[in-house]
């Protein structure tokens, strides 16, 4: 098998061949090998279709500047990326070019080259920390930076973990707050608890951080834009990201991608956390955000 070889070379699996040929003779052990071969073909060829659109994108003579959508999780993110990306005709990257788990990531070199081509936007969710700040301007002249009231985004995040949770019971849900021992067996109301104490103060230091950075770091402009600014007037919100990068005439054709769980959407709302959280959850949650940042977006506390 011509495929046997090539994956024999790219995966280092060269002496497990003979033990291949000689398991063919082990019906289970056969359709295990196959099964491994058929990915790894889809793999190559989803490679061959990535490399082909990158190459479209990167070889047009028009140039748009590299678009970095930097956004807390659970705000609509994937959704807003793809609109940016249908409605300006460039490429929505699905190559990480950050590694790590929320809310501390770092930069991914030979990912970020990309950027440099242009005709791309990329939507990760990374902190801002010196070294990314440092790193980052290597390969952007600006970025945006969106964000969402942390009570919602939390919740939002509970369902998230939970279905992540149930899908893959041993998945790392790409968070450093990983589930405690007998998460299974907590009441919802405790499982919305153990979040607010971790993931929405994991939130609130990060949007934080990022409004720091906004304000003290002049080599770096960052856009700041919210979720629930989207909600109120999408066109008015994707008219200022375009503003910000040059881009005329874009906002008044705006091209949406479906509405559906593999958009990473489920509800939008912008306040269900009222009617779920319990008033003990959301004077806790009031203690964490604070009036400051409160204030900032204008979140009722």
């Amino acid at each position: 098998m011509n495929i046997l070889g090539a994956i024999a070379r790219v995966t280092g699996l060269t002496p497990y061949i003979d033990v291949y040929r000689e398991g063919t003779r082990v019906p289970a052990l056969r359709r295990q090998f196959e099964e491994y071969i058929a990915a790894k073909e889809r793999e190559i060829s989803q490679l061959k279709e990535v490399n082909a659109r990158q190459h479209e994108f990167v070889s047009r003579e028009t140039k748009v500047a590299p678009i970095l959508f930097n956004t807390l999780p659970k705000s609509g993110s994937v959704f807003i990326g793809k609109t940016l990306a249908q409605s300006i005709d460039i490429e929505y990257s699905e190559q990480p070019m950050f590694h790590g788990f929320f809310p501390t990531y770092f930069l991914i070199d030979s990912a970020a080259q990309r950027l440099r081509l242009g005709n791309i936007i990329r939507q990760e969710h990374f902190d801002a920390s010196a070294l990314n700040i440092n790193l980052i301007t290597r390969f952007v002249d600006k970025l945006v930076v969106h964000v969402r009231d942390p009570r919602q985004a939390t919740l939002s995040w509970f369902h998230h973990f939970d279905r992540l949770q149930q899908l893959h019971p041993d998945g790392i849900n790409y968070t450093v707050h990983q589930a405690p021992p007998g998460y299974g067996d907590l009441s919802n109301p405790e499982r919305i608890d153990w979040h607010i104490e971790t993931h929405l103060a994991s939130c609130v230091n990060w949007i934080n951080d990022w409004l720091h950075v906004a304000e003290k770091n002049k080599n770096l402009p960052i856009l700041l834009t919210t979720y629930e600014d989207f909600l109120v007037d999408k066109q008015a919100f994707f008219q200022r990201i375009f503003d910000f990068y040059g881009i005329e005439n874009a906002a008044n054709d705006l091209a949406e991608p479906a509405k559906h769980i593999d958009n990473n959407f489920r509800s939008g709302q912008k306040d269900e956390w009222v009617g779920v959280l319990t008033e003990r959850q959301k004077k806790r949650c009031a203690e964490i955000i604070g009036h400051t940042l409160a204030d900032r977006f204008k979140w009722e506390l």
